[in-house]
């Protein structure tokens, strides 16, 4: 019996299988090798083939191969689109709950194809292995009762840990409201953990962080735990863009090292930033907002080397922010408002600082809470500079010390007074201050009472100071320089509006996918993104190029991680744009020889020779740039046109920023450097730089070497034209220094515990205006001329000031005269 049970038409054409591929979990690659595959249209019997191919079976099949044809074009098109927002395309393993508990070992891509639910004790996903993303694809892991854990990662042990793991995307929940001893994600012997777009609610622990380096939270939302995330012998921890609503304690700290915690914000916990034991050091709390905690907002331990800067506390039933065993510590632009139970509760101050030597408050403010604005108590080489009370409950100010700490320029205006006088206004108490008109305030050296009525002498020493004012004009002429910087601005002004430009005009949807080889090469412009993390270089070979590292690391290139090298000063590489990730243990993280327009955004190099090296490069933009424990930060070798901002060169084992700085006799050249920091450099510098730099807002600390130029800023010899506002080098070997060069200018900077000298200058003739030197071991000023306090010259605020000078004050001289003194 004839009888065709299945019959097999192949048609010969091309048809775009790139899609079939990525459904069947191929990579790319193999899409496009398959492009030019038969396809096969099956059969169940020969009738039917007869009846689909009537009456012309040729005229049939040249009718759908137009019509596949067309569909091709579509998928090409589907698939551009799906490669630009998924951006990876390698096979995914998905995970059911069939399969409860799961062991991960193999490096891959691995999805929760539906809510998983834990029982007690057990444990959801564990993790063994590296190289391996976890995409919980919008779904819970719901844990039902105690003892559970979400997604627990198991390293073998400190020195072999597990890395380069990230978990995305989803939910771990408890059933009720938290469930006891439960875990959303717990870390342990881990290394470059990235943790995002994850929600952790009813938990005793939403994240657990021991024994790991490089752990990076990012946009995480806890709600409703004991403890949002704790970490404990931890080191280089990041938690960004993060909202903590509604637990007992939001971050807690154990023996945590190098952690920065930035664009947070805290409402309804018990304590927002919290000691859990041992200590925190080296760590920078930035732009963060806490409001509404049952206890302290800010409640900080056995902290050091830590700088709080732009962050508010609000609404808390205790402290705003609270300091206690600690040492070394910076407020820095913070504010309290509204501390303390108001009605039958203790009343609390806005800032606290207890037992902690060596704090300092820069422009901070505390205002209506229900104690006092300022407190200190038993502690000593403190700090208060440019700072305002207003409207709180008891003092304004209050020290217990005797008048041995410092404050300078600080205002304080209708502050109540101790709580059995309730009526009389208590602006300061042990804190030398002068009335809002007294002589002393023209300085801004002393602290204003508002409440101080004591007769304005100002004009009785007018006609005598006015002397002195014409030559302070004279040596305040500093033209040359602020043209300079109004050039710089000018070019800054242009540069960003071309940076504008060029984003709205390249933002398409064309996307290169870049995987994992040993080395690469990207010879065309356009976008590139990282589907994987890469163990190899990346060498970019053309113009007009975006390498976007989609929160992946390159790892261990043996080399350069990312290598960009022009032909000539006449014929460099331009528009090149890197950003979003990691580089971790190359000999460069980032090499540019002979490039112009270089942006390089959100970008951590570390464990590098050197983090970032630029020779020959014009036209650079470093934005949230982190180089840390590399040997060098930042190289700079002949290079112009740099904003550096909001950059982090922490931990560098010689340098974080060398400008012409490891044997170039040329560096940096009409640059900026605005609200950079750098910190606990090991034997050289945090700032080195050359010519036509300003630097604005930068801090510098415990960097320290044997010998100068050792310093927290260093200016090398046969540098031209630097200008430094409002920078500040604390417990480095020393301050500030300049070699041998004599076109400088430095105005309200500060240099305090330095263990050599604050200020040191080689020439001798450079511009120092309303500088701030204290405590330096080897003194707070050499080559430069300062004042004390309290004298004249500091009258129009163009000297600089030594805490520790005590020339006499000449203000009661001048009232002597009886005529014009000589």
């Amino acid at each position: 019996m004839k009888s065709v049970k299945l019959m097999k038409l192949i048609l010969l054409f091309g048809i775009a299988s790139g899609l079939f591929a990525a459904q069947a979990g191929k990579s790319a690659a193999q899409a496009d090798a398959n492009r030019n595959a038969y396809v096969e249209i099956e059969f169940d019997n020969l009738a039917d083939f007869r009846k689909w191919s009537e009456p012309d079976p040729e005229e049939c099949l040249g009718e759908l191969k137009e019509e596949v044809e067309e569909i091709e074009s579509i998928v090409e098109e589907v698939l551009s689109i799906v490669d630009a927002l998924e951006l990876e395309t390698c096979p995914v393993t998905l995970l059911y709950q069939s399969g409860v508990p799961y062991l991960l070992t193999e490096s891959g891509r691995y999805c929760l194809a539906e809510d998983l639910t834990v029982t007690c004790s057990a444990t959801g996903i564990t993790i063994e292995g590296s190289g391996i993303t976890l995409d919980l694809n919008s779904h819970s892991i719901i844990l039902t009762c105690t003892g559970a854990v979400g997604v627990d990662l198991v390293g073998t042990s400190t020195t072999n840990p597990i890395n380069d793991i990230t978990i995305k995307n989803g939910t771990v929940v408890g059933v009720n409201d938290y469930v006891l001893n439960t875990t959303g994600i717990s870390l342990k012997d881990t290394a470059d953990v990235r943790i995002e777009d994850v929600a952790l609610t009813n938990l005793n622990f939403g994240i657990f962080v021991e024994d790991a380096v490089g752990t990076v939270i990012n946009n995480a939302a806890c709600h409703n735990n004991h403890f949002d995330i704790a970490t404990d012998d931890d080191s280089a921890t990041t938690i960004t863009n993060s909202t903590f609503f509604g637990s007992d304690n939001g971050i807690s700290y154990n023996d945590s090292h190098n952690m920065i915690v930035r664009d947070c914000s805290f409402s309804g916990l018990g304590s927002a930033i919290l000691w859990h034991a041992g200590v925190l050091d080296v760590a920078e709390f930035d732009n963060c907002m806490v409001s509404d905690c049952s206890d302290h907002g800010f409640n900080l331990s056995n902290v050091s080397s830590v700088v709080v800067r732009n962050c508010s506390s609000s609404s808390n039933a205790g402290r705003g922010f609270y300091l206690a065993g600690s040492h070394d510590v910076v407020f820095r632009d913070c504010y309290a408002s509204d501390n303390g139970d108001s009605s039958d509760g203790p009343i609390h101050s806005g800032f606290k600082i207890e037992n902690s030597p060596d704090v300092c408050l820069y422009n901070c403010f505390s205002q209506n809470n229900t104690d006092k604005g300022f407190s200190v108590v038993c502690s000593s080489g403190l700090l208060a500079r440019n700072c305002t009370a207003t409207y709180n409950g008891n003092y304004g100010f209050t020290d217990d010390n005797d008048n041995t700490n410092q404050y300078y320029a600080n205002y304080a205006c209708n502050n109540g007074g101790p709580i059995a006088l309730p009526n009389l206004s208590h602006n300061y108490n042990n804190i030398l201050f002068a009335s809002v008109t007294s002589p002393d305030n023209t300085r801004g050296v002393h602290n204003v009472d508002c409440s101080n009525s004591a007769v304005d002498q100002i004009n009785a020493i007018e006609s005598i100071v006015e002397d002195i004012s014409v030559d302070v004009k004279e040596v305040c002429s500093c033209s040359l320089i602020e043209a300079i910087v109004i050039e710089i601005d000018e070019q800054l002004f242009a540069l960003s509006s071309a940076v504008d430009e060029l984003a709205e005009t390249a933002d398409d949807c064309s996307v290169k996918i870049v995987r994992n080889l040993p080395t690469q090469t990207l010879f065309s412009s356009g976008r590139y993104c990282l589907a994987e993390d890469v163990h190899g270089t990346i060498i970019i070979a053309a113009n007009s190029i975006i390498l976007d590292l989609n929160g992946h690391t390159i790892h261990d290139s043996g080399g350069v991680g990312i290598d960009m090298v022009g032909t000539s000063t006449t014929n460099p590489l331009y528009d090149i744009n890197i950003k979003n990730g990691s580089l971790v243990g190359s000999l460069v993280g980032i090499v540019a020889e002979f490039v112009n327009a270089l942006r390089i955004e959100d970008i951590s190099c570390t464990n590098c020779e050197i983090g970032i090296f630029l020779e020959n490069v014009d036209d650079v933009l470093l934005s949230n740039v982190v180089s840390y424990s590399n040997f060098v930060g930042l190289d700079l070798a002949n290079v112009t046109d740099l904003l550096a901002q909001s950059c982090l060169f922490n931990d560098n084992k010689v340098a974080g920023v060398a400008a012409g700085g490891l044997g170039y006799n040329i560096g940096l050249f009409s640059s900026e450097f605005v609200n950079c920091i750098a910190n606990s450099n090991g034997v050289g510098f945090g700032f080195a730089v050359s010519s036509n730099v300003v630097l604005r807002d930068c801090f510098a600390s415990h960097n320290h070497g044997h010998y100068l130029p050792a310093a927290g800023f260093l200016i090398f010899e046969r540098s031209m034209n630097i200008c430094l506002y409002d920078c500040y080098a604390k417990s480095n070997f020393a301050g500030f220094v300049v070699d041998q060069t004599s076109t400088v200018l430095m105005r309200n900077c500060t240099a305090i515990n330095n263990t050599d000298f604050g200020f040191f200058d080689g020439a001798g003739t450079n511009q120092y205006y309303a500088n701030y030197a204290c405590n330096n071991t080897g003194g707070n000023y050499s080559g430069v001329n300062s004042a004390p306090v309290t004298s004249p010259r500091n009258a129009r605020d163009f000297s600089n000031v030594d805490c520790n000078n005590s020339d006499v004050d000449q203000i009661a001289a001048i009232f002597d005269c009886k005529v014009p003194c000589e």
